[in-house]
């Protein structure tokens, strides 16, 4: 609870003060609803919550603060690595991108097993490292929690463990970036 609010508000933030876009990869969004998140946030104002109504005014001064400076890859509840690391690429050299954002790294290994699952993060977990060392770019990698076993849940102030993260052992293992 709370995640994609950081990455919304980072991503936000970026797309508002630097001359450079930022990339997010949001597979658990559609397109629309992230850019009405990102603009709600440049407007100070909850603009992607159907039971909350807003001015069109509030949209289009959210949009104008974020420009065009948001590129936010089509990847609604299908996603394949090799499709966003291809885009990376493309939009690191030739558009610029210097944040790209992934949230969450988990969905890229829904329906595997769990140790194919945690082979597969590895691997990715690995290749953006080495992409954004080599493209000079940086790599924001966000995951799902899994509940403490014992204590306050994460919601109401628990303490987060590494080991808590889905696919835990792969972004444990990762240090490079």
């Amino acid at each position: 609870m709370g995640k994609s609010v950081v990455v919304d508000q980072m991503a936000a933030f970026f797309a508002a003060t630097q001359d450079t876009p930022v990339m997010l990869v949001k597979p658990e969004e559609s397109v629309p609803n992230t850019l009405k998140r990102l603009a709600g946030k440049a407007a100070r104002k909850v603009l992607w919550d159907p039971k909350v109504p807003y001015e069109k005014e509030d949209f289009d001064k959210g949009k104008a603060i974020i420009g065009s400076n948001a590129i936010v890859f089509d990847s609604y509840q299908e996603i394949r690595w090799a499709d966003v690391k291809k885009e990376i690429r493309t939009n690191v050299e030739v558009c610029g991108v210097k944040d790209v954002f992934l949230d969450p790294l988990t969905c890229f290994t829904v329906g595997m097993p769990m140790s194919v699952a945690n082979e597969e993060l590895i691997s990715i977990a690995s290749e953006i490292a080495t992409m954004a060392k080599e493209l000079d770019f940086t790599a924001y990698l966000f995951c799902h929690l899994n509940a403490p076993q014992s204590g306050l849940p994460h919601e109401r102030g628990g303490a987060v463990q590494s080991q808590q993260f889905s696919g835990s052992r792969a972004m444990m293992r990762q240090r490079r970036m």
